[in-house]
């Protein structure tokens, strides 16, 4: 790569790195709008209420970002560039989001088991259905970004904390600042596939007309 590219890969890593920051944020924002504006969710009484949702795993910024970025490999920096040399940017995404979804699906089934979830497969069937919606977000930053591992990783280890911090982990059923029932609240739960719905059609509209 020539100096100038590396130049404009750099700039644009950068940018969809700060676009993707701003995106988690709207989008858990949106969905804690849509919680209270459908009587959803409500905020805790007090902070000691909520409980501490961010995932044991994720609660180390530089351990989170490197799990993030671990699944982005696979997932945005390999597969989806694959899928786009077969298929457009449409089937391709879907795809990626159905792999990525069904990956979920196990251990979504040992959790809802092991903490007695009320209403069990909707909750896994909403949390699969949130990342498929979501993988048009990671998977229009990537292309945009030119298949930046350090965008890509932003946004899904940005959102691993920011998520579960405002409005509690579907995985673990404990509340954030904000309470309610997890499959209706949460980013990667109904709230989330609802708000999620028109940016995914944003990204492929985008695509669609840029690749």
């Amino acid at each position: 790569m020539s100096p100038n590219g590396r130049n404009i890969a750099i700039q644009k890593s950068l940018l969809y790195s700060f676009v993707a920051i701003i995106a988690v944020y709207v989008l858990v924002y949106g969905c804690v709008a849509l919680g209270i504006l459908l009587s959803w969710a409500t905020k805790v009484d007090t902070p000691t209420e909520g409980g501490n949702a961010i995932h044991e795993h994720n609660s180390d910024i530089i351990g989170g970002f490197l799990r993030a970025a671990g699944e982005e490999i696979g997932w945005r920096c390999y597969l989806l560039p694959c899928l786009l040399s077969i298929y457009s940017p449409t089937l391709a995404l879907l795809i990626s989001g159905i792999i990525w979804g069904l990956f979920h699906v196990p251990v979504m089934i040992l959790l809802t088991y092991k903490l007695k979830v009320p209403r069990p497969y909707l909750t896994i069937f909403v949390q699969s259905l949130s990342c498929v919606l979501m993988a048009y977000l990671i998977g229009w930053v990537a292309v945009k970004s030119k298949f930046s591992l350090w965008a890509c990783s932003i946004l899904h280890c940005v959102w691993n904390r920011v998520n579960p911090m405002i409005l509690g982990s579907i995985y673990t059923q404990t509340p954030g600042v904000y309470k309610g029932e997890q499959w209706k609240i949460n980013g990667e739960g109904l709230a989330g596939c609802i708000v999620f719905l028109p940016v995914a059609l944003l990204c492929v509209y985008d695509l669609s007309f840029t690749m």
